[in-house]
């Protein structure tokens, strides 16, 4: 089954297709044979074959098991006003729940074990450990006794320590201009001292010196004024996002907090939006623009990918 490569979810989805249909699919591939062509029952064949294996096996439960837990965290950095604290916050629970998981991996393995058994017992085999030689360079040599603890070893922990570490390669690298930036939305504000709000502001006008450039003093004062606004507001009236704070926030009277917060909410996450775009690619260049320059393919991608110009009459006639 093919799978998306703009829509990262359809991932799972392909997965748990596969594994519910996995008895039927091995019979129908033992069928192919019998009845196929000559290529077909070889490319049938050699499906089967690698469908009896216990790596591949072992791999498509634990694979679902993982993806599953990872689910919200995957639909939630496909939307469009992905929020940096609310992804890093979602992917540090994932983090947590999968290192409780690398915590108690005998007891968690054993389940996927036992799944990934009862799907071979339907096809008519066993999970065995692979033949172990002295001098193995292309898989695993573990020399264990039981086909449950070489899977464990050889394919449920390298697969969590990757996954955890990826995690943390990709959102954690964040955190430290994260933990600044954050200081401005008011739940965290009214928390913070005058010399906390001096740090933070000093940091932001030194990573951002363009955007934000003026007197420091002027800065701090206007930060001071806008926690001031919010220190007799109730616990439950605070914004808690860039988002909620941006719409509280008054450009004239806080120009340089509302310059702080705009970019806490855009700064980028994922790239889910622009890859999503190429879906529109075939209706952009049809045979009527084979020959379409690269500079007005650019023009029309965008237009149709932008949500501004979703509105406008040259994207209404692209469509």
């Amino acid at each position: 089954m093919k799978l998306c490569e703009t829509r990262w979810i359809e991932r799972l989805d392909a997965v748990i297709t596969f594994k519910e249909l996995f008895v039927p699919i091995f019979f129908a591939l033992e069928k192919i044979q019998m009845d196929g062509n000559r290529e077909a029952s070889k490319k049938a064949f050699t499906l089967q074959q690698a469908l009896k294996n216990g790596n591949f096996i072992l791999a498509m439960v634990v694979i679902q098991e993982i993806f599953s837990m990872a689910h919200p965290l995957s639909i939630y950095l496909q939307k469009v006003n992905v929020d940096l604290a609310s992804a890093m916050e979602t992917a540090n629970n994932l983090s947590t729940l999968i290192k409780e998981m690398r915590s108690n991996v005998e007891s968690k393995f054993h389940d996927l074990f036992s799944t990934a058994e009862h799907l071979a017992k339907e096809i008519g085999e066993d999970i065995k450990i692979p033949r172990v030689t002295h001098f193995q360079q292309h898989r695993a040599n573990y020399e264990l006794t039981s086909a449950e603890n070489y899977y464990r070893v050889s394919v449920f922990i390298p697969f969590i320590d990757h996954f955890i570490s990826q995690l943390e390669i990709r959102f954690t690298k964040h955190k430290n201009t994260l933990s600044i930036i954050q200081n401005f939305i008011p739940n965290k504000l009214i928390k913070l001292s005058e010399n906390e709000i001096e740090t933070s502001t000093e940091v932001m006008t030194k990573q951002w010196p363009v955007v934000i450039s003026s007197c420091d003093n002027i800065v701090i004062k206007e930060v001071l004024l806008w926690k001031q606004r919010w220190i007799d507001a109730a616990e439950d009236k605070l914004p808690c996002t860039f988002i909620d704070a941006i719409n509280c926030c008054d450009e004239l009277l806080f120009p340089k907090v509302y310059q702080y917060l705009k970019i806490g909410a855009t700064l980028p996450v994922t790239v889910a939006s622009v890859e999503r775009s190429f879906s529109t690619l075939k209706r952009l260049k049809s045979y009527l623009r084979n020959s379409t320059g690269e500079n007005r393919l650019n023009g029309l991608a965008h237009l149709s990918s932008d949500p501004i110009g979703k509105d406008c009459k040259i994207t209404k006639a692209l469509q």
